[in-house]
C-alpha cells in the first residue's frame, strides 16, 4: 500500500493477528500502534511519513520483527531499549521522537541497518564493535552520541557512515578497512589524518569531510571515478582540481581550501554538474565552461580569478544561486534573463553592467542581491519599491549596491520584514532611518557618505540583533542611549554625524569592538568603557569625551 491514497486508523489491523509484513509507508493512516501488541507474527513494518502514535515498546511483543521503519513518525515515543532484544536487521527512526542509549545494542549481532538522524540517541559508538554485519549507520545531528571512529576497522561491511554533529573523535586512517564504503558524513566533528586513505574506498560516491585537522592532497579524488558529491570545508587539503578531469559522475563538489589551484575547464565533461563552490584564490580559468552544462543549479566562485562574460549562463534555465564577487567575471546583466528560478546573485567588485529592472521583473524569486562596485543601474520609477527593485520583497534578506547612479527612498524597505543587510555606501539613496525600526531582524546597516540619509538614532533601540552600524557622513541625529538594548553590536561609526550623549551608554554593548564618534556632540568618561573586553579601537576626536584611555588595555587603535 506504499505511496496510495490509504487513510484511517491502524486499530483495525487488530484482527489480521497473521499478519507478516505492515507496509504503510507515505499514507495517512492515522491511530496508535499499541495495535502492534496483537500482531505477533510481524516480520516487517513500514509506518514512515504516516501520522501514527504512541510508545515504541509495544513492538517488545512482535518477536519475530526483523524491520521496523519509522521515519518521520514524529508522535511515536518510548526508549530503544524496549525493542534491541530483537533480532532486528533494520532499525530507521530518522525524525522520530524515540530516545535512549547506544549500549542497547549491545547484543544486536545481526543489526545491518540503523537509522537514528536527529533522534534523541546518546551514547558511545564502541558498541558497534559486535555489529559486523553492519552496512548502513546514520546518526547526522545527534551531538550526544560520542567515541572513538576506529571501531569501524571491525566493520568491513560497512557501507554508508553518517555521523556529522556528533562528538565523535578519531583518526580517518580507519576507512583503510572499508572498502565497500559508499557514503561518508564527517561534518563539525573533531576527526584527524590524511584524505589519502580514501583511495581504499573504490565505491565511494558521496563525501562530507567539513574538519579542520584533515589534510593531504585531493589528487586521491582521481581514482575514485564512481563520486558523485565531494564537500571539503575548513580541512587543510592541497593540489589541483584537475584530478577531476574523467569525472564524467559528478554533480557536487565544495572545496574551501586556499592551497587548491587549477583551471575551471576541467569540469568541460562534468555536464551533470549541478553544485560548485570553490572559493580557493589559486582557481582560475573562462567560465565559458559552464554553457554546455544546464543542470547547474549553483556556482559560487568568489574570491577565485577566474573571468568570462556571464551570458554563458543563458543556457542554464535552472541556476538558483550564482556568486562571483571579486573576480574577473564580466557582461550585461540580460544574460540572466532566463535564469527565472535565481534567487541569490553575488557580483561585487566586478565588470558587471546592465540595468537591474529588466532582470528582477523576470526574476521573482530574487532574495540577495550584490551588486557593490558595478556599473549596474536602475530605472527606480517603474517599481513600487524603487529602491529594491523586486517584485517579492517580503522574502529578502539582504540590499548591497554601491553605484552613486543607485537612488531610491530607504522607508521602502518596510516590506522587507525578514531584511538582514544593507549594504548602500556612497549611494543616492534617501529618506528617514527610521525605517530600520520596523525590521526586528536587520544586523548591519552601511548607509556611509549617504547625505540624503537623515532622522533620530532612538528609532534604532528596536534593533535588538543589530551588529554593525556605519552612519558616517549623514544627516542623523539624536543620543547614542539609543543603543543601550543592541547588546549585539560589534561596529558603530557616526563620525561627522549630529548625534550626541554620554559614551558611557555604550557601557551595556559588550560586544563592542570598533566606535568612531569623532566629531559628533558626544560626552563623558572614556574609563566608563574599561569594561569592554573586546574593544580594539576607539576615535573619539574632536569630542566632548575625556579621562584616562590607560584602562582601556584592549585596544590597539585609539585617537582622543
Amino acid at each position: 500500500m506504499e505511496n496510495t491514497k490509504v487513510y484511517g486508523d491502524i486499530c483495525v489491523l487488530s484482527s489480521c493477528s497473521h499478519l507478516k509484513e505492515i507496509l504503510l509507508s507515505d499514507t495517512a493512516v492515522e491511530g496508535d500502534i499499541s495495535v502492534f501488541g496483537e500482531l505477533p507474527y510481524v516480520e516487517k513494518v513500514d509506518l514512515q511519513w504516516t501520522n501514527v502514535s504512541g510508545d515504541i515498546g509495544v513492538f517488545a511483543s512482535c518477536r519475530v520483527l526483523r524491520n521496523l521503519n519509522i521515519w518521520e513518525c514524529r508522535n511515536v515515543t518510548g526508549n530503544i531499549s524496549a525493542v534491541c532484544h530483537l533480532e532486528l536487521t533494520a532499525l530507521d527512526l530518522e525524525k522520530s521522537s524515540v530516545k535512549g542509549d547506544l549500549t542497547s545494542f549491545s547484543t544486536s549481532t545481526r543489526l545491518v541497518v540503523l537509522n537514528a538522524y536527529t533522534t534523541g540517541i546518546k551514547g558511545n559508538i564502541s558498541v558497534f564493535g559486535v555489529c559486523k554485519a553492519l552496512r548502513e549507520l546514520d546518526l547526522n545531528g545527534c551531538r550526544t552520541v560520542f567515541g572513538d571512529i576506529s571501531v569501524f576497522s571491525q566493520t568491513g561491511n560497512l557501507t554508508k557512515l553518517m555521523l556529522s554533529g556528533s562528538a565523535i573523535t578519531g583518526d580517518i586512517c580507519v576507512f583503510a578497512h572499508t572498502p565497500k564504503l559508499s557514503a561518508l558524513s564527517l561534518s563539525e566533528v573533531t576527526v584527524n589524518g590524511d584524505i589519502a586513505v580514501l583511495r581504499n574506498c573504490r565505491a565511494l560516491q558521496n563525501l562530507q569531510l567539513n574538519c579542520w585537522d584533515v589534510n593531504g592532497d585531493i589528487s586521491v579524488f582521481a581514482e575514485l571515478l564512481d563520486i558523485t558529491a565531494i564537500e571539503v570545508q575548513y580541512a587543510r587539503v592541497t593540489g589541483s582540481i584537475g584530478c577531476f578531469a574523467q569525472h564524467t559522475k559528478l554533480r557536487s563538489i565544495l572545496i574551501d581550501s586556499a592551497s587548491v589551484s587549477g583551471d575551471v575547464a576541467v569540469f568541460a565533461h562534468c555536464r551533470s554538474l549541478s553544485h560548485l563552490s570553490l572559493g580557493c584564490r589559486k582557481i582560475k580559468g573562462d567560465i565559458a565552461v559552464f554553457r554546455e552544462h544546464p543542470k547547474i543549479v549553483r556556482v559560487d566562485l568568489q574570491r577565485t580569478v577566474v573571468s568570462g562574460d556571464i551570458t554563458v549562463f543563458m543556457t542554464a534555465p535552472n541556476l538558483e544561486k550564482l556568486e562571483v564577487s571579486n573576480t574577473g567575471v564580466t557582461g550585461d546583466l540580460s544574460g540572466l534573463v532566463n535564469c527565472r528560478g535565481l534567487n541569490y546573485l553575488g557580483l561585487n567588485a566586478t565588470g558587471i553592467s546592465g540595468n537591474l529592472t529588466t532582470l528582477v521583473e523576470v526574476c521573482p524569486s530574487l532574495q540577495s542581491l550584490l551588486l557593490r562596485n558595478t556599473d549596474v543601474t536602475g530605472d527606480t520609477s517603474r517599481s513600487c519599491h524603487p529602491l529594491l527593485l523586486l517584485p517579492p520583497p517580503s522574502h529578502v534578506t539582504q540590499v548591497s549596491n554601491r553605484s552613486h547612479s543607485f537612488t531610491g527612498n530607504i522607508e521602502c524597505l518596510d516590506a522587507c520584514p525578514w531584511l538582514r543587510h544593507v549594504h548602500l555606501w556612497g549611494t543616492n539613496v534617501y529618506g528617514d532611518i527610521k525605517v530600520f525600526g520596523q525590521l526586528p531582524h536587520i544586523q548591519e546597516i552601511d548607509l556611509n557618505c549617504t547625505p540624503g540619509v537623515s532622522g533620530d538614532l532612538c528609532s534604532l533601540s528596536k534593533c535588538r540583533s543589530l551588529e554593525r552600524i556605519d552612519l558616517w557622513n549623514t544627516y542623523v541625529e539624536g543620543d547614542i542611549s539609543a543603543f543601550q538594548t543592541c547588546l549585539q553590536l560589534r561596529r558603530l561609526h557616526l563620525s561627522g554625524t549630529s548625534v550626541g550623549g554620554d559614551i558611557r551608554n555604550l557601557r551595556s554593548c559588550t560586544c563592542l569592538r570598533w566606535i568612531e564618534l569623532d566629531q559628533t556632540g558626544v560626552g563623558g568618561d572614556i574609563r566608563a568603557l574599561e569594561s569592554l573586553s573586546e574593544i580594539q579601537g576607539i576615535n573619539v576626536r574632536s569630542t566632548a569625551v575625556t579621562g584616562d584611555s590607560s584602562v582601556l588595555s584592549s585596544c590597539a587603535s585609539l585617537a582622543l
